[in-house]
């Protein structure tokens, strides 16, 4: 099957994008819809229904298209060459010029942007679906084309709001409303939907002028369709829109029946205990979410310094990638299905000193490692409270039979203010914890806009439940100086409450991961934002960067993920060739001329795994644009922290005469035409050399994980990497392969300050590592990022 590339696509490839990723966007545009097919699929919607624009959205005047692709045809921000890119002004142009968005096309982005701002993704989705079917009553297939069109045009149009820019736009407009307490913390309750539909349909095809709305999520979704180009719109009572546009959307709030401050307060905490859970976190200044809890000034003021303290005792604690052969695992290897990277919880603070029974029992279910550091801070926060407080405290979060619904916090009708108080007080203090604790594992360098959203909000106790009876509940692998080893698919579900407000299960109630087979395992997810597995994105130079993420606002259109979003990997099914060095009297015999190294790092690009599974993922390995394989990034993940021999204090000089070397030439040629070395003999070691060259040394450790090797991955000893190779107990197929690699990274060394660390490789806070440039593009966007989270004096 050919692949034609339309204008837009070869625009791309001026740009400097390889034909592979646009070939890639292409064809997970046919198969889940991006923004590459959004205008082309609306015209063939249009044609299925026997309609066209005019006759849908019979509201004249909505969109100027001239006017809106000149706005929104400026920025282009998308995963590509392997990384986040951002074109802006001239370069976007070349290509947004050549692909302009039709009015119907236009009209969808701005709608499905301001629904996704202010609702939850789900509810987007059934109210536009909704919205759609009244505006199509009139076709006689109208709702039949719908329902087998709508997933994959819904799917085109959030592409498209993302990559020119949209997205960002209304993110930013909801921060200005959050900051200015015009729209609550939360999503608009989904039993709520209906107004909202009412708004849209008026809008989008009625004839009279006027809406009134009493609710702050209508009138905010009217003043974002406003600032996207929704010309015909003006929202009174936010100001919002030309005076003399022709649709007036009056908002109406309902007056508080008391002007005392205290029941105004007490009525937005009502309010806000209908809405759906969300957080937004402030990646400059974390602490000020909790401002915008229901509050008085004096509890915002606590729970500022409880989430301060909550860092600080977070500074005493890491989370380190665990090398396998530190793990006892019940289990058997298989080349297929591969275990999953686990991390352990480091202690890095000194012996609890003596707290009262109370406070050592509250700290229990929240502490990662209970240490002197945590206890003291919590106690700076809880220490003063009654006995009573501090049992109630306890109880909120246990399964104790006595606590009767009526006494749990995040009931409705619980109206003690003393308790409330006291509980937002100490989840201040626990989340201020725990972002900033997994917040190390996460790279968020690259968002335009500094904030995330998590699954959690005011006097709510689901996270805390889940970190207390879910997180805790997989069975402990590790030895017992580890205070608990975790698989990265639990790692996932924590981040995905933390960072994508996104409720992800991978894991059953007996702690088994629910997976639809062994070893299929998740490396991230898509929401409204992306999360995706460090080694998918960055090169990785030690096992702590096999742990990391990196959190994405860019469009991810070309990134394969299951109907739940889910970002799994596929596995690589074709065997490679080997070929056996064997000693002979005191030279290796070669069977054949091997080449030498050929000078460049290799690139990896995210591609469908198009002959088994295409909702699944693999990484394409290119040479200077020429495709050299697909590797499957589980595999290689697994083996890295396998093999990875961490530097030794005095290094032993390399002389080693009857070791062979692999040569990079061998690792490029194509997949009919490579030949590995390899050796059963420990006296006749393969020596990988791909110094320099990170992704060269991550495809050759695939490449030899896959045929069954154990490759040992050294840093600055190569004798210490055959020394591990010697002493592990391997079956016949394992043989002695040394991939040695470390010039042009960090230097990896073991931390002093907790024995812990001597097996485990902490994930530190994100640095851009010496000798590593960032893309012309990407650059841009850093800088202007480093400038927006300045915080002002």
């Amino acid at each position: 099957m050919s692949i034609q590339i339309n204008a837009g696509g070869k625009g791309l490839i001026a740009l400097g994008i390889g034909a592979g990723d646009v070939a890639s966007i292409v064809g997970m545009g046919r198969r889940i819809g991006n923004w590459y097919n959004a205008t082309s699929g609306d015209d063939e919607f249009l044609d299925l229904l026997g309609e066209d624009t005019l006759s849908l959205l019979r509201r004249k005047g909505l969109i100027e298209p001239k006017a809106f692709n000149k706005r929104w045809g400026k920025e282009l921000a998308l995963l590509a060459n392997g990384k986040p890119m951002v074109f802006k002004n001239e370069e976007a142009e070349k290509v947004t010029e050549q692909t302009p968005i039709g009015r119907f096309t236009a009209v969808m982005m701005c709608v499905v942007t301001a629904l996704d701002t202010f609702t939850t993704s789900k509810t987007a989705r059934n109210i536009l679906r909704n919205v759609l079917k009244e505006l199509f009553r009139t076709t006689d297939q109208g709702e039949d084309v719908l329902a087998t069109q709508y997933p994959q045009r819904l799917s085109s149009w959030r592409s498209m709001a993302c990559l020119r820019g949209l997205t960002t736009k209304a993110s930013a407009l909801r921060q200005h409303f959050l900051e200015e307490a015009i729209v609550m913390d939360g999503f608009m309750p989904e039993g709520e939907s209906k107004p909202m539909e009412d708004f849209l349909v008026w809008l989008l095809s009625d004839v009279t002028d006027t809406f009134t709305t009493a609710s702050s999520d209508i009138a905010a979704a009217g003043s974002c369709l406003v600032s996207l180009g929704i010309d015909v719109l003006t929202v009174h009572g936010l100001e919002a829109g030309s005076p003399d546009a022709a649709c007036r959307l009056i908002y109406d709030p309902k007056s508080i029946v008391s002007s005392n401050y205290e029941q105004k307060i007490q009525s937005r905490a009502i309010t806000m205990m209908g809405r759906w859970l969300t957080a937004t976190v402030s990646l400059v200044h974390p602490e000020e979410c909790v401002t915008h809890f229901p509050t008085p000034f004096e509890v915002h003021n606590r729970c500022r310094q409880a989430w301060q303290g909550g860092e600080k005792a977070a500074e005493f604690v890491a989370l380190g990638v665990v090398p396998p052969k530190e793990i006892s695992q019940n289990v058997v290897h298989d080349l297929q299905v591969p275990p999953d990277v686990r991390y352990a919880v480091i202690d890095r603070g000194s012996a609890p000193q003596r707290v009262s029974g109370k406070l050592q029992s509250l700290a229990q279910p929240y502490g990662l490692v209970i240490n002197d550091e945590f206890l003291q801070q919590l106690k700076g926060c809880v220490g003063r409270l009654s006995d009573a407080t501090l049992d109630w405290l306890d109880a909120t979060n246990s399964d104790n039979a006595k606590v009767t619904r009526e006494m749990e916090v995040d009931y409705a009708e619980f109206r003690d203010e003393e308790k409330i108080h006291n509980y937002c007080v100490l989840q201040s203090f626990c989340m201020g914890y725990y972002y900033s604790v997994f917040g190390r594992l996460v790279d968020t360098s690259s968002l335009r806009i500094p904030v995330v959203e998590g699954h959690w909000g005011f006097r709510s106790l689901e996270f805390l439940e889940f970190m207390r009876f879910s997180f805790w509940k997989e069975v402990d692998l590790g030895p017992q100086r580890f205070h608990k080893t975790i698989s990265r698919q639990t790692m996932i579900e924590v981040l995905g409450r933390l960072f994508l407000n996104k409720d992800i299960n991978l894991s059953t109630s007996d702690g088994t991961e629910a997976l639809d087979r062994t070893g299929d395992w998740c490396l991230g997810a898509v929401a409204k934002r992306t999360l995706v597995a460090n080694s998918l994105i960055n090169p990785c130079y030690h096992p702590g960067d096999i742990g990391r993420f990196v959190l994405l606002d860019v469009d991810v259109g070309n990134v394969p993920r299951d109907p739940n979003g889910l970002i799994r990997p596929g596995l690589q099914e074709d065997l490679l060739s080997l070929e056996e060095i064997k000693l002979n009297g005191k030279e290796p015999v070669v069977p054949r001329q091997y080449q030498k190294n050929i000078s460049g790092d290799v690139s990896m690009h995210i591609e469908a795994d198009w002959n088994a599974d295409p909702d699944k993922l693999l990484l394409c390995v290119r040479h200077r644009g020429r495709r050299i394989t697909t590797i499957s990034p589980t595999i290689a993940d697994y083996a890295f922290c396998e093999g990875f021999v961490g530097p030794v204090a005095t290094p032993v000089p390399a002389a080693l005469p009857n070791s062979f070397p692999c040569y990079s030439s061998d690792l490029l040629n194509s997949d009919q035409e490579r030949r590995l070395p390899f050796s059963k003999n420990e006296q006749v070691p393969i020596i990988v050399r791909v110094i320099g060259t990170p992704l060269l040394r991550y495809t050759a450790i695939a490449l030899y994980a896959q045929t069954g090797c154990s490759p040992a991955v050294s840093t600055n000893c190569i004798h210490a990497a055959l020394q591990r190779n010697s002493s592990q107990e391997k079956p016949g197929g394992h043989g002695f392969v040394v991939i040695v690699g470390q010039e042009g990274g960090p230097v990896v060394t073991s931390s002093e300050k907790s024995t812990d660390e001597s097996v485990a490789y902490a994930v530190e806070k994100i640095e851009l590592r010496p000798g590593v440039k960032l893309g012309t593009n990407q650059a841009k966007t850093c800088r202007a990022d480093k400038k927006a989270r300045k915080p002002s004096k």
